[in-house]
């Protein structure tokens, strides 16, 4: 009868935290639909893409809602970021560029609170996947990696992240933006191919979404 009591009341509490947990995303939504909408409209495809991705790759439920919810917050740092770059027709000159690459950071500071412990450990890394990767290189993440006890809990953020940029990388190359055209489903993979730095596997999932 107490298992089946502590089972219960577990169950009540899970449920009672995800309820609070999606209100605080949500707010955090409206904050960047009333800064940018495109970039709100992106980070809503990026999360389905994410989901989509975590469970073809047969995930555990708390992953699949953790890269879910990392895919609708990943940008949530450009609420920092200047309208005028953000929505810039043009080239963005170095300066406007590097306001732009600090929007993981700011995100990364903007989620307050253990809720988002783990939400701003996938986030963190949606660029670090490129071949220009930021904030931190390559290397960076393999000297964070290097102790025992880290490798663990890195490998599973690293997974996530790596769902988290090809979903991210995908939605900004196949949809039109202030400053470019959409580009078809080839050009799409080439560009992808060429970009991603992470499993190949996930290029060729993401582009059956």
């Amino acid at each position: 009868i107490f298992k089946k009591t502590k089972s219960f009341y577990s169950a009540i509490l899970c449920r009672f935290h995800k309820s609070i947990m999606k209100n605080k995303v949500e707010n955090y939504l409206a904050q960047l639909k009333n800064h940018h909408r495109e970039t709100y409209e992106h980070c809503l495809r990026v999360a389905f893409n994410c989901r989509s991705l975590s469970v073809t790759n047969s995930l555990p439920p708390q992953d699949i809602d953790l890269v879910y919810n990392s895919g609708l917050l990943h940008d949530i740092g450009k609420t920092r970021v200047p309208i005028n770059i953000l929505s810039k027709t043009g080239e963005l000159t170095e300066e406007e560029r590097e306001e732009i690459e600090r929007h993981v950071r700011y995100g990364f500071i903007f989620l307050e609170g253990d809720d988002f412990r783990e939400v701003r450990e996938v986030i963190v890394r949606h660029h670090e996947f490129s071949i220009n990767p930021y904030p931190r290189s390559g290397e960076d993440r393999r000297r964070l990696e290097r102790t025992e006890d880290r490798r663990e809990e890195d490998q599973r953020f690293s997974t996530l992240g790596q769902i988290l940029a090809v979903s991210d990388i995908r939605d900004a190359l196949s949809m039109a933006r202030s400053y470019k055209p959409a580009l078809g489903k080839e050009e799409v993979e080439r560009q992808l191919r060429s970009k991603f730095t992470g499993d190949l596997k996930y290029i060729e999932q993401v582009m059956k979404i």
